[in-house]
């Protein structure tokens, strides 16, 4: 029997020769052979006894052989479990250029991150499982590669030796090698139009690699989720499962969308004028705010916490995130000039600096042989004013007695 070109992803639960694509590959005539040819398996697969990413049981002697075939699904064996591997469980037969790369656990005897047990002259011949992500280091039961390695790209003397470029795709860095005919692409289209330029990231292998808006990535056939890097100041995308076809690409749309925060402001003191323009805002927009004095107060300047960050009114500034600032509002200070025309008529007092609303009473003193007929501010007279004047502070004045 021969089985090319087929490939499972779905979950595998069992007890005895359970496999993720073939359970049990066997036949009665040793003579007549097997093959299992150009096929892959993404689910993860548990049991006890004869448990393999791809296959649980390969039997028949050297004439059943597994080529150009892979496995990335967690193999997990029960306690008392024995016969794992992370591509095949049981070998009697041959492997020849396939890989595993998913965890092997469990179990108590003849586990291997690619093949469980070899029976009667089994082998695996130019055949690597990944110790990093199988937890497994043992020689003997397929080459042991790291994850670098295992990425490193075109075959050579030291991975992938012999393996044929017309079978397998192979890859520059960060992504093990894919079968042509059993392969796929995804190319994510990030909405709105401006998320763009913030250069928002997806990967398709659990953030092992990072890819932008557009970029294409070749996948085995199947489910995958994509997820999506954290954005300063945008939403992220909930992670998404996507089904890639042999031959043919999914090209899925996905929406960030910007945060808001709160932009809360105060005037300090609350009588010392109102703010305008408060309120939520969406991240990486242009907010103005506007401080309106009250009668008799000034504007002095924009603050957070205890620190002064701009005397601008109005101050604009970019959202990055919620901010809460105060305007400090300070009463007027005015200062009232007075004197005596002639100089050498008499005396004032009363004058000096004042603070809005304060009383200024301001007092005309003649001298001797001169009387005191009237005040002037600004050349104007000052109607009904005695002697004494006097008034409210709302301005700077200059009056002068004559």
């Amino acid at each position: 029997s021969i089985i090319e070109f087929c490939y499972a992803t779905g979950e595998v639960i069992g007890t005895q020769r359970v496999g993720g694509l073939v359970a049990y590959f066997c036949g009665r005539n040793t003579e007549l052979g097997g093959a299992i040819n150009t096929c892959f398996a993404s689910g993860n697969v548990s049991g006890s006894k004869e448990i393999g990413g791809l296959v649980g049981y390969v039997g028949g002697g050297q004439n059943r052989i597994i080529s150009n075939c892979f496995a990335t699904g967690h193999v997990d064996l029960t306690a008392d479990g024995t016969r794992g591997g992370g591509l095949i469980g049981f070998l009697y037969g041959k492997a020849l250029n396939c890989y595993s790369t998913g965890a092997v656990t469990g179990g108590s005897s003849d586990i291997g991150g690619l093949v469980g047990m070899y029976f009667s002259g089994g082998t695996a011949v130019n055949c690597y499982y990944d110790t990093e992500t199988s937890g497994r280091s043992d020689r003997g039961r397929g080459i042991p590669k790291t994850t670098a390695e295992m990425m490193a790209g075109a075959p050579s003397p030291d991975i992938f030796t012999d393996w044929d470029a017309d079978i397998w795709s192979f890859f520059p860095d960060n992504q093990y090698p894919l079968l042509h005919l059993l392969q796929g692409n995804i190319k994510i289209n990030f909405l709105p139009s401006d998320v763009v330029d913030y250069n928002p990231l997806w990967s398709a292998n659990g953030g092992i690699t990072w890819l932008a808006h557009k970029d294409v990535y070749p996948v085995p056939a199947g489910f995958h989720t994509i997820c999506f890097k954290e954005l300063t100041g945008w939403n992220k995308p909930q992670d998404r499962n996507v089904e890639v076809f042999a031959n043919a690409g999914t090209w899925p749309y996905v929406s960030y969308s910007r945060k808001s925060y709160i932009i809360a402001v105060k005037p300090v003191p609350a009588e010392g004028g109102t703010v305008t323009d408060g309120g939520s805002y969406l991240y990486d927009s242009l907010v103005t705010l506007t401080a309106i004095p009250s009668v008799g107060y000034h504007f002095v300047a924009w603050g957070v916490g205890k620190m002064p960050v701009s005397t601008d009114n109005p101050y604009s500034f970019t959202v990055t995130g919620d901010r809460s600032l105060w305007a400090r509002f300070e009463t007027n200070e005015y200062a009232i000039a007075a004197s005596a025309s002639p100089a050498a008529g008499g005396t004032v007092t009363g004058a000096g600096t004042y603070t809005h609303g304060d009383s200024v009473t301001l007092t005309a003193v003649p001298n001797a042989g001169y009387i005191f007929y009237y005040w002037t501010g600004n050349g104007v007279p000052v109607p009904d004013a005695d002697s004494s004047y006097t008034f409210t502070a709302d301005s700077d004045r200059n009056l002068v007695a004559s």
